[in-house]
């Protein structure tokens, strides 16, 4: 955001990682609210390739998994937000009911496979929860 002279409202820390938040006045293009989105899979993605190198291959592997996750198209996540950003370009009238429901079925294919990996494959309820977090912020509005 600093590189694009985008202002900083406030930088908060959530359960889920940080969010850094402009100003409400600020118009901000649609290229640099995409590259803004990206920076974080970014640096999950540099960060992954650097531990890599160094012999890390738990740290790195966490990494990748954190940059795909994050780059799913789910409303509350990056991916969600270069989603909507680009459907607003393309069918405003339609944006937020297609990211609605785009976002819909993805919670729900994570959730699916958070059952495969606990029930069939002996995984633990982390990722089921992390559904159930989506799910409850996104439909519910808490």
């Amino acid at each position: 955001m600093l590189l694009l002279k985008v202002r900083i409202r406030e930088i908060a820390v959530t359960l889920f990682g940080a969010e850094i938040r402009s100003l409400p006045h600020e118009d901000i293009c649609a290229a640099y609210k995409i590259a803004i989105y990206s920076a974080g899979c970014a640096v999950n993605l540099l960060t992954g390739y650097t531990a890599m190198r160094l012999g890390g291959k738990f740290f790195a592997a966490c990494s990748f998994a954190l940059a795909v996750l994050n780059l799913l198209p789910i409303r509350t996540l990056d991916g969600g937000c270069i989603f909507e950003t680009i459907c607003v370009r393309l069918f405003p009238i339609y944006a937020d009911t297609v990211v609605d429901i785009v976002s819909g079925t993805f919670i729900f294919i994570l959730w699916l496979i958070s059952v495969y990996l606990l029930l069939l494959a002996g995984g633990n309820i982390s990722l089921m929860l992390f559904c159930m977090y989506m799910f409850v912020t996104l439909y519910l509005g808490c």
